[in-house]
C-alpha cells in the first residue's frame, strides 16, 4: 500500500469492506463505483495476459494499455493492485540485475516487476529466495 492511492476503495480491496467502514464512517452505506470494478477487471486481464506471455509484467506496461490520464491511472491501479496480487498468488518486487537478465529486460532502471512465483519455480531475489 502506498499514500499514493489510500483511499476506501484501497481498504475495502486489500482489508475489508469493515476496516474501511472504521477509518471512512462517513461513507458506510457506498459500495464501489462500477468505472472502478471495470478498471481493476481490465486491469487483472491485462496483467495476466502479459504474465501468460512474457513470464511477468510491469506497472508501467499496465498503464500504456489503458485509456485515460497517466496519473489517474497509476492511483487506480495503487488501489487495486494489492486485491489483484493477492488474488492471484502473484508477487511485486522491484527488479535487480538478475531479475532483469532473467526476463530480459532492456529499460533503464529497475521497475518493479509482477509474475507469479511459482511458475518462475521459486525466484531467487538478491541473497533471499520468494516463495509466496
Amino acid at each position: 500500500m502506498t499514500m499514493t492511492g489510500f483511499s476506501r476503495e484501497l481498504l475495502i480491496r486489500s482489508l475489508s469492506e469493515n476496516e474501511a467502514n472504521k477509518v471512512y464512517v462517513q461513507q458506510k452505506d457506498e459500495k464501489l463505483s462500477k468505472a472502478s470494478q471495470q478498471f481493476a477487471e481490465k486491469a487483472t486481464k491485462i496483467i495476466l495476459q502479459l504474465i501468460q506471455a512474457q513470464g511477468y509484467c510491469t506497472e508501467e506496461q499496465i498503464i500504456r494499455q489503458i485509456r485515460g490520464k497517466k496519473e489517474e491511472k497509476k492511483v487506480k491501479l495503487k488501489r487495486c493492485l494489492q486485491e489483484i496480487l493477492e488474488s492471484y498468488n502473484l508477487t511485486r518486487i522491484k527488479a535487480n540485475k538478475e531479475l532483469k537478465e532473467k526476463f530480459g529486460i532492456a529499460s533503464k532502471g529497475y521497475p518493479f516487476l509482477i509474475f507469479d512465483t511459482q511458475r518462475n519455480g521459486g525466484m531467487k531475489y538478491g541473497k533471499a529466495s520468494i516463495i509466496t
